[in-house]
């Protein structure tokens, strides 16, 4: 961990695992394209990035509910005056890995080389070798459980060519052990389907991917639909994996460690449309050093 990275009143404390249980729209607003309401994004690759206000907005909901005083923690409502600032840092999430239909199993997570180097930015959380993709390849690097030649996602929508290397099982295999806890079994076994690329690969699997819905309004009277109220919404797919670090200033107390371990395998809502199931996400939390922060002695 390069300490020179931060100001010296923020230091990396916890990561937090965001396994989507349902499909998310944390949404930017309306979109410029044919898709109305967008998800947000990072404006360089267009990949699904909830920023650190919705998750932090989501937990200080979720930790009152269950009866914690959350404003020594992370600060107080915008609307309160004297505002009280927060002890925690919570930056925007990133995608971690990314569910896609494949013509070679049922379906396979994809990360990208970029992915990892930035989850092991601030902390060695999977500190493997990995195989070296240049930026303008199309080959996307596998697991032993595929076979080399091309690959087809989302109906043959998009094609690459996949090599077998063992480093992704390596790479594979330690994400398992992070994920262990968070992930339910089945969904552990299909990152032995793992599959590498450069990031713009990624992207563009990860665009490829989105879910893209019509919704109506109907009219309450009439039952029908009401004129103009056609609209397509996007969506991040249920299975994707996000991660999102935790930063902490000295001036959290000890029992900082105490309220955030109620964040443990707890379920929450993040982004809208909650009420027809939208944005179910179950939490984890990994030390800095790469283990689980929410095993106990006894576990």
């Amino acid at each position: 961990m390069d300490k020179e990275y931060f100001p010296s009143h923020y230091a990396p404390y916890k990561i937090l695992i965001l396994a989507a249980l349902t499909p998310i729209h944390v949404g930017e607003g309306r979109g410029e394209g044919v898709v109305d309401l967008v998800v947000q994004k990072d404006p360089i690759f267009e990949i699904p990035k909830p920023r650190g206000t919705s998750i932090k907005g989501s937990i200080k909901n979720m930790l009152r509910n269950l009866g914690e005083k959350v404003e020594d923690i992370l600060g107080s409502d915008p609307e309160r005056t004297p505002t009280i600032p927060g002890k925690v840092m919570i930056l925007d999430a990133k995608l971690l890995l990314f569910p896609v239909r494949s013509s070679q199993g049922l379906f396979n997570y994809v990360t990208s080389t970029w992915t990892i180097q930035e989850l092991n930015s601030l902390a060695k959380i999977v500190d493997v070798e990995l195989p070296i993709i240049d930026e303008d390849s199309k080959v996307i690097y596998a697991t032993k459980k595929f076979k080399e030649g091309i690959i087809y996602f989302f109906n043959g929508e998009l094609s690459y060519e996949i090599k077998i290397d063992n480093k992704v099982d390596k790479l594979a295999q330690r994400l398992k052990e992070k994920l262990r806890g968070i992930l339910s079994p089945y969904l552990l076994s299909r990152i032995d389907y793992l599959l590498l690329a450069n990031h713009e690969v990624f992207a563009e699997i990860v665009n490829a991917g989105l879910i893209r819905v019509a919704r109506i309004r109907i009219d309450p009277t009439t039952k029908t639909v009401e004129e103009g109220a056609l609209f397509y919404q996007e969506l991040v797919p249920e299975y994707s994996v996000f991660y999102s670090y935790i930063l902490k200033t000295p001036r959290a107390k000890q029992n900082i460690d105490n309220i955030m371990k109620k964040l443990c395998h707890q379920i929450t809502v993040i982004g809208g449309d909650e009420t027809v199931g939208r944005g179910l996400v179950k939490l984890g939390l990994l030390d800095v050093e790469g283990g689980d922060a929410c095993k106990t002695e006894k576990s």
